[in-house]
């Protein structure tokens, strides 16, 4: 190979790492402005996280659906605008001046996890997300109709509290969470609590012999 055509090449696998590094983890499930608001429901605020006059399930179903469309897991997060605490968890998790990167991510695997995937599949990883609005009657009925009051009952809540961040594989519609109430140890790290719960649904492999760091809970 000539020398130009060695930096020619070499200029396009750097080009191409770099988009890999350059891609976003999460992305939104939904387009929330083009979901209609329900008739005679006072209007949301400006630019709103959590919307309150768009049905959950309906934002639900569109969710599964754009997840199974591009091959993702959902990450369903349950909270309201006025929470603090949903507010902490955006700013640490979906700031968008500094976004989870895709390759950022798949470093906090373990390396058994990382050599159960292949090289596309570890590129191509993202994961789909949306928030519904657990203040809401609309909300609160349905997180009752597909199980999710149930789940938080058995992590220590007795509703869905906010932040509730779960998991759901958009095939088999199966959810999992790994919040808890009143824990003492929690995840050092949101990541390892993101790996864990879609390890549960089969998003990513497992590895049975790695431990999670965990930190006492503030």
């Amino acid at each position: 190979m000539s020398l130009r055509l060695f930096l020619f090449a070499a200029l396009v696998s750097l080009a191409a790492c770099g988009a890999q590094n350059d891609t976003n983890l999460f992305v939104d499930a939904v387009d929330y402005a083009a979901l209609s608001p329900e008739a005679g429901c006072p209007q949301d605020p400006p630019d709103p996280i959590y919307y309150a006059c768009i049905d959950s399930e309906t934002l639900y179903e569109a969710a599964i659906a754009s997840a199974k469309e591009n091959a993702t897991p959902l990450m369903v997060i349950w909270g309201f605008n006025e929470c603090p605490y949903c507010k902490v968890f955006d700013g640490e998790n979906f700031n968008p001046q500094a976004p989870w990167k895709t390759a950022d991510f798949i470093k906090k695997l373990t390396p058994v996890q990382r050599s159960a995937m292949t090289p596309e599949a570890r590129a191509a990883f993202r994961i789909s997300v949306v928030r519904l609005n657990a203040r809401t009657q609309h909300g609160l009925d349905f997180a009752d109709k597909i199980g999710v009051t149930d789940l938080a009952r058995e992590r220590g809540w007795h509703r869905v509290w906010s932040p509730f961040i779960m998991v759901v594989d958009p095939e088999t519609r199966a959810i999992h969470t790994e919040e808890k109430w009143n824990a003492q140890w929690s995840f050092c790290e949101s990541a390892s609590e993101f790996i864990v719960n879609l390890v549960a649904i089969g998003a990513l492999p497992a590895d049975e012999t790695h431990t999670w760091d965990m930190c006492p809970s503030a």
